[in-house]
């Protein structure tokens, strides 16, 4: 076999290597979602739960969302996408996305303890935090849009409920 015929081979074999491997990564950072505004989310949640008083989720916000979804504990996250029509990953790292392709994080919430949030703008996924139930717990929401204002009352000290009586 000659030189140049093994410098093609290998070239083949390179690109068919780099090109699902690049495409995938592009997938990845596409629908990936940063942990950006969880913690500034979850410090004004607990300020606004600490007041004891009916409050917009638009108050708690620091970013803007169009809808926001509640999902209970042992939702696969297939289903999850379904609820929304999109599709996300939280993984931090693409090795972590590839190794949650594997089915590795087909369910994330595994646990009664926990439900998530899911706050969509614009058909892009921008938040998906994950709350212990016995510190807040919105699962009687299922889904909520920013442009109703409906104020959200707690009742029993964790119990997040809407409050259709006093809305804006």
């Amino acid at each position: 076999m000659n030189i140049r015929r093994k410098h093609w081979i290998l070239i083949v074999v390179l690109l068919a290597i780099l090109i699902p491997f690049t495409i995938s990564y592009l997938n990845y950072s596409k629908i990936n979602v940063s942990d950006q505004y969880a913690d500034e989310f979850r410090n004004n949640l607990f300020e606004n739960l600490n007041r004891k008083k009916p409050f917009t989720m638009d108050e708690v916000t620091n970013f803007a969302w169009d809808r926001m979804h509640v999902f209970g504990p042992y939702l696969s996250r297939e289903q999850m996408q379904q609820v929304t029509g999109r599709k996300w990953t939280n993984n931090r790292t693409y090795i972590g996305y590839l190794l949650g392709g594997l089915g590795l994080d087909d369910f994330p919430l595994l646990d009664e303890g926990y439900h998530k949030l899911v706050f969509i703008n614009q058909e892009k996924v921008v938040l998906d935090i994950t709350l212990e139930r016995y510190n807040v717990d919105f699962l009687s929401i299922k889904e909520l849009r920013n442009n109703d204002r409906t104020k959200l009352i707690v009742e029993d000290g964790t119990h997040v409920k809407l409050d259709h009586g006093i809305a804006d």
